[in-house]
Formats: C-alpha cells, structure tokens, sequence
C-alpha cells in the first residue's frame, strides 16, 4: 500500500513538472513572459506598448497598418511581458507585396488631419545618435525600418496640401528655407503646382527623405541597435531635425509573427 501511495505521489509530482513545463513553453512562444530586455533608463522611450494600444507615448499621434495585406486592423495584438505588454504583429505577405506598422511622433497640424503634419513640425531627433528596438519573431525573417520626414510623400494631393499649408517660419528654422524654396528644389514647381504630378513622380522626388534599414530579427529576444547615420546614408536629404514617422515594413513572401517590447532613441 505504502509503494502504491509513493507511486501516486511521484505520478502527481510528475504531471505537475509536466504542466509546468507545457505552460512555461505556451508563454515563450506565445511572446509572453517576462520582460526580455530591459528599456533604456535614459533618451526617448518613443513606445514601450505597456498601455496596451496603438500610438505613441506621445498623447494624440496616430499609428496603425498599411499595406493592404495582414498585419491590417484586426491582426495585431497585445501580449502580456512582466507588467506591461508587447506588440505582437501577425504577417502573411505573398510574394512582391508588403505590409507593415506606421507610427507618427507628433499629431497632425495641416487641414486637421492627424497624418499630414506641416513642415518644420515634426520631432527633432538629431540630438540622439541610434534607434534602438527590442524584438523577436515566431521565425527568422527581415524587416525594413524606415524614418521619414514631414517632406517625404507618396501622393501628390497631400504632398500638395502640406506644401501649401505649412508655416513658413517652422520651415525655415528646419530646412533654412521657405516651403516655396523647398517645393522649387524638389519638385520643380510651386507648392500649388505639386498637385498636379503624379503620385509616382512624388514619390521619387521625396525618396531622398525616406531613410531605409533591414535587419533581420531571429527567434530569441534581441536589442536591435540601428545608428541614425545609417538612415541618413541611404537618403541624403532626411532632415533628423523633422522627424514625421517610423514604419515597420515587411516584404513577401513571408508568413510569421513580430514582437515589439519597446523602440527607444538614445
């Protein structure tokens, strides 16, 4: 009776090292758990995700997915990491087509519309010196990070609409010239001539204010540290003092899951 009792014993010990173990696994893979790699104490913690919603940290800007492939609306969601939360993003891109996270540093200030911010007003990051992101994924992939500055546009209505509307003074005091001046150099026209280009011929005109980076993120926890002279490498004209956005882009084909802990700037 007394080995019976040992034996149950020992079964019951054994189910318990078991669950254990089957419910530690569901929280790795599952991005939970805890928090992986601690945020910088110092710079700007652009997002930590710990509020458990899209946007910034700062009040009143705008994020979202874009692409027209998953990750759209209804593929992102928030996974517990210690006391707060990370980004997870569901990807499945086919073949030549992308999808991604977009993020704005400021909220909007032209026409009242929470994307179209003016030029001379986006945030100033050419006092920090790297980007710095903590994430993994379900499977080895790479992404692309870009950082834009309010003068880079894929469509013309709304490179028209900024050029027009933006304040000279703020754009002065971060391009040194007038937004004139600056729709002149880049476009070749006026800023109420933008308007009749063609979303592509915009887009290559402001490609030089899209700064671009790949890296590839492995299944582990990793700190990725990017400087921002490598942004201002692959596009001569981003200005670092005005900052609009940072996206998160993937390229198909590729069928995973992203983590984002935090993205900070030091």
């Amino acid at each position: 009776m007394r080995e019976k009792g040992i034996g149950a014993v020992l079964a019951i010990g054994i189910a318990v090292v078991i669950v254990v173990i089957a419910v530690a696994m569901l929280l790795v893979f599952s991005g939970a758990g805890s928090r992986p790699i601690q945020k910088p104490g110092t710079g700007l913690i652009y997002d930590d995700f710990d509020d458990g919603q899209l946007g910034s940290d700062v009040p009143g800007t705008s994020a979202g997915m874009m692409g027209g492939y998953p990750p759209d609306p209804d593929r992102f969601e928030f996974v517990q990491v210690d006391s707060g939360y990370a980004l997870k993003m569901s990807v499945e891109v086919p073949s030549d087509k992308w999808s991604g996270y977009w993020s704005f540093f400021k909220p909007g200030d032209v026409a009242t519309d929470p994307i179209l911010v003016g030029l001379g007003n986006g945030y100033d990051l050419s006092g920090y010196t790297e980007l710095r992101m903590a994430v993994r994924a379900d499977r080895e992939f790479q992404i692309k990070i870009e950082l834009q500055d309010t003068a880079q546009f894929s469509s013309a209505s709304n490179a028209q609409r900024v050029f027009s509307n933006s304040s000279p003074t703020a754009c002065l005091e971060k391009y040194g010239k007038s937004p004139g001046t600056l729709a002149q150099e880049i476009f070749g026209t006026t800023p109420d001539g933008i308007g009749g280009l063609s979303d592509a011929n915009v887009h290559t005109a402001t490609s030089s204010h899209n700064g671009v980076v790949r890296k590839t993120v492995g299944t582990s926890w990793t700190e990725l540290v990017v400087p921002l002279t490598e942004f201002t490498q692959m596009a001569s004209g981003l200005n670092l003092k005005d900052i609009r956005q940072i996206n998160i882009v993937f390229e198909g084909p590729v069928t995973t899951a992203l983590y984002v802990d935090w993205i900070a700037f030091t």
